[in-house]
């Protein structure tokens, strides 16, 4: 994953002028910090030691940011699953059905879960054009990033200045 872009990073036009680098990445197992640490480490990097501390990638500082947090294991699709039944009420029972008829309550990715949870519901719901993914439902204003469910992200990139000294 990262290996290739950390790689590369001098060799970016005016990569003189980043003041700060942010990795983001799905917290979607128990070794995913873990896992960007070592991708900073093998490309010569300094990694954040915690979650909280920043690390360094040629004299930049640089943080990870685990959606949906450092505490609780997912990816974009559980963070925005909140904001996906808010805007369409009848998801949760709906696509529960759906997956429980599918049997794919049964997967043992939680990660393929959550993709199938959230698109099922972006699908079913969007009859204007069932084929946009999610980003583009947040890019075209049919979702929003003011839900609670992204309070914390929020805060994180409000704060990103002071937390890496720039």
């Amino acid at each position: 994953g990262f290996n290739h872009s950390l790689s590369g990073l001098m060799p970016i036009k005016g990569f003189r002028s980043v003041k700060a680098i942010l990795i983001v990445t799905d917290n979607d197992r128990a070794s995913s910090f873990s896992e960007v640490q070592t991708a900073l480490t093998i490309n010569g990097h300094t990694a954040p030691a915690t979650i909280q501390d920043n690390g360094s990638v040629h004299r930049k500082p640089v943080a990870i940011l685990m959606i949906p947090s450092d505490k609780e294991h997912g990816d974009l699709e559980k963070l925005s699953l909140p904001e996906v039944e808010r805007k369409w009420p009848d998801a949760k029972r709906c696509v529960t059905e759906f997956l429980n008829c599918t049997g794919a309550t049964a997967w043992t990715r939680p990660k393929s879960l959550n993709k199938a949870r959230t698109r099922a519901a972006t699908v079913g719901f969007n009859e204007d054009d069932p084929y946009r993914g999610l980003g583009h439902l947040f890019r075209n204003g049919t979702l929003s990033t003011a839900n609670t469910c992204f309070d914390a992200i929020a805060d994180f990139l409000r704060n990103f200045d002071a937390r890496m000294g720039i």
